[in-house]
């Protein structure tokens, strides 16, 4: 009788298909944890840019911009501007700046801030805004605005 002493180099068929298994589990889990990093990454970006529009808008009616009577941030579901009116036309909004849209998020809700010129006043108390995605609510980010500064929670 004889005993077959070599031994066969290389890996069984069975522990290939374990190793593709854990391979393709670890790349699963690493694409979710992107894709919601991601997300959270758009909402916040969404919310720091109003935030910034805010003061934006409370900075030009400081500085009283070209004869207008109140300064606003404007902002419908997903896109956001800053406009003045005139003392002649206090009805009339027209542009100071470009309109920011924000594509895959949205507000829950259109909003306006009003700023009188010179004082900058205008939003008595602290108001939210929730900035979330498109479909998604999964993922917000709250805008709190007072008369003095917007800030992202």
């Amino acid at each position: 009788m004889e005993v077959n002493t070599r031994r066969q180099k290389g890996f069984t068929l069975i522990e290939l298909l374990v190793v593709a298994g854990i391979i393709a589990i670890g790349a699963t889990m690493s694409w979710i944890s992107v894709s919601n990093a991601k997300k959270k990454m758009q909402v916040d970006n969404t919310c720091q840019s109003v935030a910034a529009m805010v003061n934006k808008a409370r900075s030009y009616a400081l500085s009283g911009v070209n004869g207008a009577n109140k300064v606003r941030l404007h902002c419908t579901t997903n896109s956001c501007s800053v406009q003045r009116n005139s003392i002649a036309a206090p009805t009339t909004w027209t542009l100071v700046d470009n309109t920011y849209d924000f594509p895959g998020t949205q507000f829950t809700g259109a909003f306006d801030m009003e700023y009188d010129i010179p004082y900058a006043t205008g939003v008595s108390g602290s108001v939210d805004h929730v900035i979330q995605l498109i479909g998604d609510t999964s993922v917000t980010k709250t805008l709190t605005t007072t008369n003095f500064k917007a800030t992202c929670q």
